[in-house]
């Protein structure tokens, strides 16, 4: 958390202690660096123009 603060982040959210698709504030840019959430859950967090973006990739399929 320290590092993405030292990177000019404006909040940190710790996913363990917080619910933050709950929060009310609306934000230009929501980061999800664990993968837990969805961009359906966090679309009403966007401000008119937001972005999105998740560490999640995917299902993956064996070869």
């Amino acid at each position: 958390m320290e590092l993405v603060k030292s990177l000019g982040a404006d909040k940190v959210i710790d996913y363990t202690k917080e619910d933050f698709t709950k929060d009310a504030q609306d934000y230009n840019f929501v980061f999800d660096t664990v993968g837990k959430s969805s961009f359906a859950n966090c679309k009403s967090l966007l401000q008119s123009g937001g972005v999105y973006i998740s560490s999640e990739l995917g299902l993956s399929k064996s070869l």
